[in-house]
């Protein structure tokens, strides 16, 4: 038996072969080629559990004791981004023990060469059998490439596994890997010709649609507890400790303590633009959460002063990635403040360019995961607000990849972690999806307590549950404001209103009525307040209409 017979397993089960037919077909919708994928997954996790040893140990019965079992070696399952994050669930389904990694790699479709952008995977290596999953093997260079960095990283015991593989790439991955065995779902003929306006495929393969398909079905809660990646930290110490103290006074919302700190940054080195980023961001928040009318002259001239500092940096050191992070991020909040203002086009117009840089930044230090929520947000909203132009053939629907790389962003030790938790947990809401809003929230609460921007969320997210619990954090957000603020009025009409709501679902209707007419008392709002409001009057009219008819 020669290397390869010995090396490389194909399925030959009447299941997959129905399921990839569904995965070949081009008219098969997104729902079906999700569940194909992790119907195929699961079976070939059966088989790569082949592969496993077992350690026996003694368990007791109701009746008797007996000989039981488990696996004897950690298992980590390294799912290839994006593509190979379809078949974590299959195999999680089969090994529920199992830890998850990620390992990021981009073609080059000129060079076909592989380039990593992005590794994380849990610790001792050496000791586990590592699964790593891809659904293409074509050429086989991202998947030795791939292997290669888990070697280089401790990984000795390997497999590969794919959905399908192409004869060149598994002579490829035998070729560089000997030792490393290959499971494969199906073998298909060949590459198709090479054409650079043309990506290289297995033929006849599932089709580039396909694999556009493919939508990310990962399990958070075990993204959470693998371990982080490598810190996001700036070199120079003092620069480092001042964001995160300032970073940290913004999410309690102690909005001056965090401008002195920046001013302080500011004044340490003039050079650098992260202080105007952020002094304009604390303005942004203080703003947004205060109901404050926005500074805009304040806030642009931030910005745009960033921005300008951050082109300096890159035309002296091109080659230093913090300088396109700087520039990256200056963008973002320009795109962050566009996307508050309603402004969407310019949102993603803006955005757009923020994507670019942090992709370029990733590209030059996999270690920037503030890149990733950036790129995450950007990819789920953009998705999100376009959604009805997903039927043009140039319109991806990308909300699913955009999830991951937040999810993925969060174990992380980043300066902006915190948008990272607020942007999933508000995608979690806008997805229906409240115990994982629920559960993120706690998360941040247990080390900011006092934070409103989180108070916020986890309230609109328990309230789909407890209507009680939800009108608790309500009525502790309003007693954190102050009375005398410009913007309190603003923030008393929308949390009474919403306390009032609950009322309502608990059929507490004398006690909704009476919080419906005080707030319908209040007189003389400004054009600010009532802009601000929008429409928020006339629902309480029509809700205090409702109640009274209820009452009658």
């Amino acid at each position: 038996m020669n290397t390869i017979q010995q090396n490389f397993i194909v399925l030959d089960h009447p299941l997959v072969k129905r399921d990839m037919t569904i995965l070949r077909d081009k008219k098969t919708s997104p729902e079906l080629f999700r569940g194909a994928v992790k119907r195929i997954s699961t079976i070939l996790a059966v088989e790569t559990a082949k592969q496993m040893e077992l350690n026996e140990h003694e368990v007791e019965t109701p009746l008797e004791k007996t000989v039981g079992y488990s696996l004897s070696t950690d298992t980590v399952l390294v799912p290839v981004l994006r593509a190979g994050l379809g078949m974590v669930s299959g195999f999680l389904g089969v090994i529920p023990e199992a830890k998850v990694g990620h390992i990021g790699l981009q073609r080059d479709e000129t060079t076909l060469l592989p380039t990593e952008y992005y590794y994380k995977t849990p610790k001792d290596l050496e000791k586990s059998k590592v699964i790593l999953l891809d659904p293409m093997l074509a050429t086989g260079g991202s998947a030795s490439e791939a292997l290669n960095y888990l070697k280089k990283r401790g990984a000795v015991d390997l497999i590969f596994v794919c959905l399908v593989a192409s004869p060149i790439g598994v002579q490829k991955v035998i070729e560089n890997h000997p030792n490393v065995k290959i499971i494969s779902a199906t073998y298909d003929r060949e590459l198709n010709e090479r054409d650079t306006s043309y990506p290289v495929w297995v033929m006849p393969e599932i089709g580039l649609l396909g694999l556009s398909k493919l939508k990310i079905i990962s399990v958070f809660f075990v993204v959470i507890f693998t371990t982080s990646l490598h810190s996001q930290k700036y070199p120079e110490s003092t620069v480092h400790s001042l964001l995160t103290k300032g970073i940290n006074f913004v999410i309690d919302e102690e909005f001056e303590h965090a401008e002195k700190v920046f001013l302080t940054l500011q004044q340490y080195d003039k050079n650098l633009p992260i202080a105007d980023i952020y002094i304009a961001g604390t303005e942004i928040a203080k703003s947004f959460d205060l109901k404050l009318p926005y500074n805009e002259k304040k806030i642009f001239f931030h910005l745009n002063r960033a921005k300008s500092t951050s082109k300096k940096m890159i035309e002296r050191e091109p080659d230093n990635p913090w300088s396109i992070y700087f520039l990256a991020l200056g963008e973002g909040y320009s795109a962050y403040y566009s996307a508050i203002k309603g402004s969407w086009l310019p949102a993603f117009s803006e955005g757009l360019n923020s994507f670019n840089n942090f992709e370029r930044c990733l590209r030059m230090d996999s270690s920037f995961s503030d890149a990733l929520i950036a790129i995450g947000s950007y990819k789920y909203w953009k998705s999100r607000k376009t959604n009805f132009l997903n039927w043009l053939p140039f319109f991806q629907d990308e909300e699913d990849y955009g999830i991951e790389l937040l999810r993925t962003s969060i174990v992380s030790q980043t300066y902006n972690k915190h948008l990272a938790y607020n942007s999933l947990i508000w995608i979690y809401i806008d997805r229906k999806q409240f115990r994982n809003a629920i559960s993120l929230t706690e998360i941040v609460l247990k080390e900011h307590p006092n934070s409103r921007f989180f108070k916020w969320s986890y309230a609109r997210a328990v309230e789909e549950f407890d209507y009680e619990k939800a009108n608790n954090v309500y009525t502790d957000i309003l007693n954190s404001l102050d009375k005398k603020q410009e913007g309190y009025r603003i923030n008393f009409i929308v949390l009474q209103h919403k306390i009032a709501q609950n009322l309502i679902k608990m059929n507490k209707l004398k006690e909704a009525q009476k919080i419906l007419k005080n707030l319908l008392s209040i007189k003389n709002l400004s054009i600010y307040e009532k802009e601000r409001l929008g429409d928020r009057i006339e629902r309480v009219k029509t809700h205090l209409t409702e109640v009274e008819k209820k009452l009658k």
